[in-house]
């Protein structure tokens, strides 16, 4: 697994043995990072951007846009495992200065969402969930129930195919969904603030 493109194409990352996660390939995380490329073409790319790195496993969303100019990421991963990997990506990638990186469960109740949110709003939200477990929704739900998402911001989660939530259902953008073998990967963008406060009244 390696860094695609920016000020570290070519680094190679740690993966966690075994089948309990789910890395991103770089087949898929290439495609995913074209698109986005082209969304935050006319806002100056992922320069000085903000990114929540949701489920992250190995960290590799969140350093990618961290290697084409994002000005933080911050990385959410339950595993201890796991999230040691992450660290030691974020170390070999030397993006450790500008990542923050926190072992938590999103699913728990006492999930730290407004010391999350005082890290924000984010501008790119990246959400790959594990598969069949119904947490895409969930996930979804609380990011936007929490206001952490930035007016014009991307919300990209990666899902099982033929699974997950509706975007527009949150009043999002639906900006098309990719297919790659069993998963799809959804763009939606949140409308910004005053095309927001009408579809609210409506």
């Amino acid at each position: 697994m390696r860094i695609i493109g920016g000020r570290i194409g070519g680094i190679r990352l740690k993966s966690p043995k075994g089948r309990g996660t789910r890395p991103t390939t770089d087949r898929v995380r290439e495609a995913i990072f074209n698109r986005l490329e082209h969304v935050l073409l006319d806002r100056g790319g992922f320069e000085g951007k903000k990114i929540l790195d949701l489920f992250s496993g190995t960290g590799a969303l969140g350093i990618e846009a961290l290697s084409r100019g994002a000005e933080l990421a911050v990385f959410v991963e339950s595993n201890r495992y796991v999230f040691d990997i992450l660290r030691e990506n974020l170390k070999i990638s030397s993006m450790i200065d500008r990542a923050k990186p926190f072992c938590l469960d999103l699913i728990k109740r006492d999930f730290p969402w407004r010391k999350i949110k005082s890290l924000g709003p984010f501008d790119v939200i990246f959400a790959d969930p594990p598969y069949g477990k119904g947490m895409s929704t969930m996930a979804l739900n609380r990011v936007m129930s929490h206001d952490i998402l930035s007016f014009g911001g991307i919300f990209v989660l990666e899902e099982e195919w033929g699974k997950g939530p509706s975007g527009e259902s949150f009043g999002l953008r639906d900006l098309g969904a990719r297919r790659y073998g069993r998963t799809v990967v959804h763009l939606w963008e949140r409308r910004d603030e005053k095309e927001d406060s009408i579809s609210r009244d409506i």
